[in-house]
């Protein structure tokens, strides 16, 4: 099964291509080096991220906030609907 590095970083930077794993690895590497505190978190189907903001913990998923939807009336669509929230939010 070859999936053109979907599981990785590179699939988000030089393929397009990726599954909530590389989303999360991209996301990592540009959150750290913006000295941003984050950790992984993964369920038993997906990966996502808590980061340190405003003395707070916070969700950031930035699969499912992925703007490609073939169903979508502007493709160019950004959403930001699980950037920086609370737990009770994303549950």
């Amino acid at each position: 099964e070859d999936c053109s590095g979907a599981y990785d970083a590179l699939g988000v930077f030089l393929r397009e291509t990726a599954v909530c794993e590389g989303y999360s690895h991209a996301v990592d590497i540009m959150l750290r080096k913006l000295d941003v505190s984050v950790h992984f978190l993964t369920s038993a189907v997906h990966q996502w991220h808590v980061v340190y903001h405003n003395e707070r913990w916070l969700h950031l998923d930035a699969t499912w906030d992925d703007p490609i939807n073939p169903d979508a009336i502007d493709e160019n669509y950004l959403r930001h609907d699980y950037f920086l929230i609370d737990t009770s939010t994303i549950n």
